[in-house]
């Protein structure tokens, strides 16, 4: 393009500037208020950043970002023309020129272009991209956020009766925060049970964390039988087509979840939690003085998961993501995160992610990949961007496909074994450990009990 100059820049006021327009472009009215700082925080992790400006008449006309996302595969961002330069062969120049960068300089083998508007698709498939290179960049992660919870105890924080009283009735308590008391009281009958088995300290203190439980009418164990005849009809992934949809569901699922839980058998789920955090030696890596630990809860729910790790001794950061406020407000209740955040995962998944790139030593994801029948191996793509490069660890389970489908009833199937493991290798993880359950719970139906098979991946990297 007779006059236009492609040079790389620091100037990153410019790409922030140039990222924001774009997406007001594309209707977005409500960018989040740490739009600028979000931004300027995730270049700053992004491994191999480059920003590229068009110039013409060296006044910037164009800007062009990308990173490396693996040491393999670079992604493309943040394209940008102003408009009165478009439709002259700026981007086209930009993007050839990011291509060369990965190609020649870091001999990357793959590329992918994040594009956020179907007219830039159009755009991009008719410059010869396939559709396996192109990624969608939802809006949800850029949207200012409704509700996000920062569990902390205040000063002014007063302990519940039933804090004093375990508090009381323990001699172990002395030296036990209010938040690991709460943290105690707040398990479900087979969590507790797989806690205790994997730390011999906790065994005697379950006879009396279930006896001030059962004062205080903290779970309701009779709850899962005694609505055992309406349960497993009211509850259909079909019908949940938008995350508003999804979001409202689960929020009125929150208030019973713990019970549910204690009905549903979840002793397995409970038990290769422990077991990958004694294996994977999370908690010694962040008591050894290890800085900036972090484990990412990802479709954390109520924060059972979360919860079970901080319960292992994990000392380092906690976040969770969900898309249900409700069910953040019963993970916050346990007192264990750091930070809680909804967040629609599986939208926010192909583009910026919702926690820093290689920021996470492990991100776990249990009970919600099943849920996300299109969108999870772009979550397994967002979990893998999150991983601290060399020592990141990603622990995920997928229900599997059964011959008799006990979950077809809710839209589930499940997820054949031969085509998750195929996706974790082309992501680029590999398996550490897995264990296969032909019964990791079981669901409700019509009266009766199912068994929900289930596989769990404990997965580093390539």
């Amino acid at each position: 393009v007779p006059g236009v100059r492609i040079v790389g820049s620091d100037d990153l006021g410019l790409a922030v500037d140039n990222w924001r327009k774009m997406w007001i472009e594309n209707g977005l009215d409500d960018l989040r208020p740490d739009f600028d700082e979000f931004t300027r925080a995730f270049i700053a992790r992004a491994d191999s950043f480059k920003l590229l400006v068009a110039l013409v008449d060296d006044h910037p006309v164009g800007s062009i970002c990308c990173h490396l996302v693996s040491p393999t595969t670079g992604t493309i961002w943040a394209v940008y023309v102003n408009p009165e330069f478009r439709r002259r062969g700026i981007a086209s120049m930009m993007v050839a020129e990011v291509k060369n960068y990965f190609y020649g300089t870091l001999g990357a083998e793959r590329v992918d272009l994040i594009y956020a508007s179907e007219e830039g698709c159009r755009v991009y498939k008719r410059a010869g991209w396939k559709e396996d290179d192109l990624l969608c960049l939802e809006s949800s992660g850029m949207r200012a956020i409704d509700q996000a919870y920062v569990p902390a105890i205040p000063a002014s924080f007063q302990p519940s009766e039933s804090v004093q009283d375990l508090r009381a009735a323990l001699s172990e308590a002395k030296g036990m925060s209010t938040a690991k008391l709460q943290c105690l009281l707040k398990t479900v009958p087979q969590q507790l049970s797989a806690l205790a088995q994997f730390k011999e300290e906790l065994a005697p203190l379950v006879p009396v964390i279930e006896g001030i439980q059962q004062k205080h009418k903290l779970i309701d164990k009779t709850w899962f039988e005694n609505n055992l005849s309406r349960m497993g009809t009211g509850f259909d992934v079909r019908e949940l087509s938008t995350p508003e949809q999804m979001s409202h569901k689960f929020d009125r699922l929150a208030t019973k979840w713990d019970d549910f839980i204690a009905g549903c058998r979840y002793d397995a789920v409970f038990s290769w939690l422990c077991e990958t955090v004694r294996d994977s030696r999370l908690v010694q890596r962040s008591s050894d003085g290890s800085s900036g630990m972090c484990v990412v809860d990802l479709c954390c729910g109520v924060g059972l998961p979360g919860q079970t790790i901080r319960l292992m001794d994990y000392e380092g950061h906690l976040i969770g993501l969900d898309i249900s406020p409700g069910m953040l407000a019963g993970a916050a209740a346990r007192l264990c995160y750091d930070e809680l955040q909804v967040a629609d995962v599986a939208a926010a998944a192909s583009g910026l992610p919702l926690f820093p790139d290689g920021g996470a030593d492990v991100v776990v994801c249990t009970g919600a990949m099943e849920l996300m029948p299109q969108a999870w191996p772009q979550v397994l793509r967002a979990c893998r961007r999150a991983l601290r490069r060399d020592t990141g660890e990603l622990w995920v389970s997928f229900q599997t496909k059964a011959e008799h489908g006990p979950t077809l009833h809710q839209g589930i199937e499940g997820v054949a074994r031969d085509e998750i493991e195929g996706e974790l290798s082309a992501v680029g993880l590999r398996v550490l450990s897995v264990l296969e359950c032909p019964s990791a719970f079981v669901t409700p139906r019509e009266g009766r009990l199912l068994d929900i098979p289930y596989v769990f991946y404990r997965l580093g990297l390539l």
